[in-house]
C-alpha cells in the first residue's frame, strides 16, 4: 500500500521545462576554406543524404558543432538554420 501512495504522490510532482531538441547533420563537402557546415534537420539548405553525415540531437547548436569537430577539423553553423544561436 505504501508503493502505491508513493505513486500516487509522484504524479503531482513538477516536471521540469523541456528544451527543444534538434537533430543535426554536418555536410561531406568542404566548403570555401575546407570548412563543413552543421544544419539543423529542418534546414533548407541541408544537403540529400548521400552528402551529409547526422551527428546526433543536441540541445545546444554549439554542442553539434563540437561533436561534427570529431569528424573534420573546421566546422562552422549554417547562419540560415542557426541564425537564432
Amino acid at each position: 500500500m505504501a508503493f502505491l501512495d508513493f505513486i500516487s504522490k509522484l504524479n503531482y510532482l513538477p516536471l521540469p521545462p523541456k528544451e527543444p531538441m534538434f537533430r543535426f547533420y554536418v555536410e561531406k563537402k568542404a566548403r570555401l576554406n575546407d570548412t563543413h557546415i552543421v544544419h539543423r534537420v529542418n534546414c533548407e539548405l541541408l544537403p540529400d543524404i548521400s552528402g551529409r553525415i547526422e551527428i546526433g540531437v543536441f540541445i545546444e547548436p554549439d554542442l553539434a558543432e563540437f561533436k561534427a569537430r570529431e569528424l573534420f577539423p573546421l566546422v562552422k553553423l549554417c547562419k540560415y538554420c542557426n541564425k537564432d544561436q
